[in-house]
């Protein structure tokens, strides 16, 4: 019942939801490994941990949402 909520009604959030965790995890790793041997590069590497950090975080409250969202009452 909740798979088939995730695919169907709330399908799109859920592909969001994986799109920005990946985008977010990609971006802070490409950068990282990008300018990790530029020693003035700090400002750029913090501007891009934060980005990847707030795309993260938006896939994780929009996971969060997913689990309350497709929570099935079974019983009383």
């Amino acid at each position: 019942m909740t798979a088939s909520m995730m695919t169907s009604d709330f399908g799109v959030i859920f592909a969001f939801r994986l799109l920005l965790a990946f985008i977010g995890a990609g971006v802070l790793g490409m950068f990282i490994y990008q300018h990790s041997q530029e020693p003035e590069s700090e400002t750029a590497l913090m501007t891009f941990a934060y980005t990847s950090f707030v795309l993260v975080l938006s896939a994780e409250v929009l996971g969060r949402f997913l689990f309350y969202a497709t929570q099935v009452q079974i019983g009383i």
